[in-house]
């Protein structure tokens, strides 16, 4: 038992050691180089579920919810924008920002404890105001830290089974302060033709842990 102990104690600070050298090494950054699926997009930005919209162009017997590309990039320009930092993120002036559309009142956040970061921001889909919530991945000492924190953590009140408890962790870190970005953008969707009645749909992106 002994043994085993000291076993798993080095195991732990040797993933504590790695994660801080990894933390310290400069990794690429996606808002750095440009994409190479950089293409053309359209001004706006379209929604990923708008099934009443979508209904009428999906051919009989596919999937209401196809691959489209055109959103894949677009999705992949928001994530990368959210690596972006400091005043050009907020005026959405970023090379990535820039590739991914307009988006209006772009709200970034950040947890002081964890490290985790992205943006709340405001669309215009065809079908009216779309809200994008995205995730920065791992960029900071403390985000390899919750990603080398692996174990399962069950959650009855989500339905039951196991979440990795570092993403976990890192998720519940700024999900108050995301829901209150998000109720800020109402009355601006109301603005944008959003009805106040109706739920305001939500695009969630995110690369590496901000995808987890």
């Amino acid at each position: 038992k002994t043994v085993l102990l000291a076993a798993a104690v080095a195991l732990a600070a040797g993933l504590c050691l790695a994660a801080a050298a990894l933390a310290n090494t400069r990794l690429p950054s996606p808002c750095d180089e440009p994409c190479a699926e950089a293409k053309a997009l359209p001004p706006t930005l379209r929604g990923l579920w708008a099934p009443a919209q979508r209904a009428a162009t999906v051919p009989s017997g596919k999937p209401a919810l196809a691959y489209n590309e055109s959103e894949a990039v677009a999705n992949a320009h928001l994530a990368a924008a959210a690596y972006c930092d400091g005043p050009a993120l907020g005026a959405w002036d970023c090379r990535a920002c820039r590739r991914a559309g307009g988006l209006k009142a772009v709200l970034p956040f950040k947890s002081a404890f964890t490290e985790v970061a992205g943006f709340v921001g405001l669309s215009h889909a065809p079908w009216g105001p779309e809200a994008v919530v995205a995730f920065r991945g791992t960029a900071a000492e403390r985000n390899w830290v919750a990603d080398a924190v692996w174990g399962r953590q069950r959650r009855g009140d989500w339905g039951g089974g196991g979440v990795h408890a570092g993403f976990l962790a890192s998720y519940l870190s700024v999900q108050a302060e995301v829901q209150r970005l998000l109720v800020t953008l109402r009355p601006m969707a109301a603005e944008m033709g959003q009805d106040p009645g109706q739920p305001l749909p939500v695009r969630l992106v995110g690369h590496s842990l901000g995808g987890a």
